[in-house]
């Protein structure tokens, strides 16, 4: 695990930067790092490396710094996550929203799950500039695929890496095989 994997923790809309080996010592030694632990609202954890995203979303605690995540969610303080895009395509659909923490790319484009086979219009109406964490191969409503093109929403895709919307990634793939 990058020890040097920066984290802030927010006191009330203030925030003090700390590193990850702080959090692998635990919560009692992160509340003692702040002058108000009481007021602690937000661990945001700024570009984890893959193997704390993989302990973490396989609920690996054994490792003192997930202890520690957990241990934060438990008295309720809000996990969020920068993860950097190349690292987006290890996220699994299934943990993300059994988890309670939310994640964004290293640009700060948030990213949405959906956990349903079928995506339509409703899944993303409300949704626009974003990733879209999905189980593998969708099926996506024409109205669905309409909203996600004019909106700049974008795939996170397993194999492939990342695809932008849905349309373009299908047409490529189409014209490279008609060749």
């Amino acid at each position: 695990m990058n020890q040097q994997t920066s984290t802030q923790i927010f006191v009330n809309g203030e925030c003090a930067n700390v590193q990850v080996k702080d959090l692998i010592l635990g919560i009692n030694h992160l509340m003692t790092q702040i002058e108000k632990p009481q007021l602690i609202t937000v661990i945001r954890v700024i570009l984890p490396d893959p193997f704390l995203l993989k302990a973490l979303f396989s609920f690996d605690v054994s490792l003192p710094a997930i202890q520690t995540l957990f241990d934060a969610i438990a008295i309720g303080i809000k996990i969020e996550l920068v993860v950097h895009r190349q690292l987006l395509p290890m996220l699994s659909v299934d943990s993300l929203v059994s988890l309670p923490v939310e994640i964004t790319d290293h640009k700060g484009l948030p990213v949405e799950p959906i956990t349903s086979s079928i995506i339509d219009y409703s899944d993303v109406a409300l949704l626009e500039h974003c990733w879209l964490l999905t189980v593998d191969k969708p099926l996506v409503t024409y109205l669905a695929r309409e909203h996600i093109q004019r909106h700049k929403i974008s795939f996170i895709t397993k194999k492939g890496g990342l695809a932008n919307a849905l349309g373009k990634n299908r047409w490529l793939r189409r014209r490279h095989t008609e060749n």
